[in-house]
């Protein structure tokens, strides 16, 4: 265990996630250990971690060599991030999907065949688990070869909304992962989901808006999007629609009116199905989307692969990356040699 991560995790407890109060801390007392022992408070430190560990949570600081760069470049960076499952990988397209909880069927339509077509062309994409919108853009994904990352505005004890407990679920069991700046017992709250969206088109290279009224916490995520230098698309709508108004707005303002995926890819520089070689290969049918990543990052090398750079290439969690070599191996997909891998 590291103590600066040991005391932020306390701290965070303790100030309810306040990132305000978190910052005026490390301004003061340079760093988490030593601003714990400097604030009053009937947290334990271990008890807490230990909390973490039950819960299958990691928590990354932004001091760490594993941090996502992509959150350190943004206005009002995090301090750190916990999650369950994977992060993103950033050597790979990522695209985040928003809009109205209160969609239309039609635009839910559009959020999930958008979402799949982007992934079968190796985009990840990144929402934040809420109905409507976002719950067609994880579900579109996971149909796809590529993982889906959702961002939540409570700790990752529970799931908010409730209803898509499951989907949470399923995210995190095809080589994906739910994320939070907030640690466990901590709740939503609305000021959250504001905050929230700012990791959701932080962590993407582009911010797709399916739907969208006037108000809408899509527009804010919209914002910071430009506000980061990212890539942002907007499907249009009638205009006699008042939960399209947002959404047209932003295109009069100068966001990229789309209506199709392969205009996301081209502006993002992504080759059309570039990762859909190994679903054409019936012996991969039946392989868990983490595998499929282990696969194509085998099929992309002229020679075989020691750990460390399978690591490296899928950005896997090293304790996944051994279980899953362990089931190919004793599934006869993969062959080890000295230390490294390749396909039989």
């Amino acid at each position: 265990m590291e103590s600066e991560h040991i005391y932020f995790n306390a701290l965070s407890v303790d100030l309810r996630g306040n990132y305000s109060a978190l910052k005026k801390l490390l301004e003061s007392f340079n760093n988490w250990q030593t601003a714990f022992k400097n604030t009053p408070t009937k947290i334990n430190p271990e008890k807490e971690w230990l909390r973490l560990e039950k819960l299958r949570i990691k928590l990354l600081l932004a001091t760490d060599p594993n941090f996502p760069k992509s959150l350190k470049e943004i206005p009002w960076p995090p301090f750190a991030i916990y999650h369950q499952g994977q992060l993103p990988n950033e050597d790979l397209p990522r695209l985040a999907i928003v809009g109205t909880r209160k969609s239309s069927t039609l635009s839910r339509t559009w959020s999930e065949m958008f979402s799949k077509k982007l992934s079968q062309s190796g985009v990840q994409i990144i929402s934040g688990l809420a109905l409507g919108v976002d719950t067609s853009a994880h579900e579109g994904c996971l149909a796809g070869p590529s993982p889906t990352f959702a961002v939540l505005a409570l700790g990752l004890d529970n799931v908010y909304p409730s209803q898509n407990h499951r989907l949470a679920k399923k995210i995190v069991s095809n080589a994906g992962g739910i994320i939070s700046e907030y640690p466990p017992t901590v709740g939503a709250q609305k000021h959250f989901f504001i905050q929230r969206n700012r990791l959701v088109s932080g962590l993407s290279q582009g911010v797709l808006v399916i739907e969208a009224p006037e108000r809408s916490g899509s527009l804010a995520t919209a914002r910071f999007a430009e506000e980061q230098n990212k890539e942002l698309f907007v499907l249009p709508g009638p205009v006699n629609n008042a939960n399209f108004k947002g959404s047209n707005k932003l295109i009069q303002d100068g966001a990229f009116l789309t209506t199709s995926p392969d205009e996301i890819l081209e502006v993002l520089g992504v080759k059309k199905e570039s990762n859909s070689s190994i679903d054409k290969e019936p012996r991969f049918d039946k392989l868990s989307k983490t595998q499929k990543i282990i696969i194509s990052a085998l099929k992309n090398e002229s020679h075989p692969l020691h750990v460390d750079e399978l690591q490296k290439i899928t950005k896997l969690e090293t304790s996944t990356l051994l279980e899953e070599i362990t089931e190919l191996g004793l599934a006869g997909i993969i062959q080890e040699e000295a230390g490294r891998y390749y396909i039989k």
